[in-house]
């Protein structure tokens, strides 16, 4: 008995840590009412983003950035402003803004009432973006107009 259930956990285990992401090709965005249902696929693509190491040449990685682009371009239900925060966070780093977008659109999606309220959205979505690069681990160092906003955020 003790080795069935040792092997169960196993399997729990295995399935509860691998991360496997949907098929983006296949989450249809042609029209107004494919929106609202791919929301839980860009969900699960901001989450992959926002807490997976950056690698290079991580292919899943640039899937799940090009739909959520994809759908933010696209999407009736939210207006997604990139203003300049965006270019200064950035700085020609294409990652840091990938993890911009992530943070917006996972933020709206989760926080519908707030949505549209674009400062708030822009500053939730660069919080994440500061803890994201905080973690050595995930392999992303803050750029300096990151680390200026980083350091008004603990003034506050």
């Amino acid at each position: 008995m003790k080795i069935v259930s040792l092997i169960a956990a196993l399997i729990c285990f295995q399935f509860t840590y691998s991360q496997t992401l949907p098929n983006f090709e296949e989450v249809s965005l042609k029209q107004a009412s494919d929106y609202k249902p791919a929301e839980v696929t860009v969900l699960t693509a901001a989450n992959y983003i926002l807490s997976t190491p950056v690698k290079e040449d991580d292919l899943d990685r640039k899937m799940a950035f090009a739909f959520i682009l994809r759908w933010m371009t696209g999407t009736p239900d939210y207006s997604f402003e990139v203003d300049e925060t965006a270019a200064k966070i950035s700085k020609g780093n294409n990652e840091m803004i990938g993890l911009y977008m992530a943070a917006m659109a996972k933020y709206g999606i989760e926080n519908p009432a707030n949505a549209k309220d674009k400062q708030l959205v822009r500053d939730n979505a660069l919080e994440m973006v500061i803890d994201y690069c905080k973690k050595p681990e995930n392999n992303i160092k803050m750029t300096k107009g990151l680390k200026k906003y980083a350091e008004e955020r603990s003034k506050k």
